[in-house]
């Protein structure tokens, strides 16, 4: 009985094994392959762009010109106690934060 217990673990070990190996292993044309997966660790929760509603990417270190040309001039600009420059985009719900002339982060705010 208790060597049954034991082959039931192991087979079950075994099949989610295989599950979870899938996703890494792939066969293509008879050549078997390894596909990394890019989610690991923060993953993809952290991205270095931003797509604005009317399909305008940002992109992280973009400099201040380059949001100029994609996005126009800001409704407003100050700077954070943190000592970033804030720009705000009203119209577009966005808050875009510079460390010097590169863009560091965005924020999507409510239009009120």
């Amino acid at each position: 009985m208790r060597t049954r217990i034991v082959f039931c673990i192991f087979l079950l070990f075994v099949l989610v094994s295989c599950v979870e190996s899938r996703d890494y292993l792939g066969a293509k044309e008879g050549a078997v392959g390894l596909d990394i997966k890019k989610d690991f660790g923060r993953g993809q929760t952290v991205k270095d762009y931003f797509v604005t509603e009317d399909r305008i990417g940002i992109i992280k270190n973009d400099t201040k010109n380059e949001i100029i040309a994609k996005l126009g001039y800001p409704t407003n600009i100050s700077t954070t106690l943190d000592g970033y420059d804030l720009w705000v985009y009203e119209k577009r719900g966005l808050e875009l934060f510079f460390n010097g002339d590169y863009l560091d982060g965005w924020k999507k705010i409510e239009n009120k």
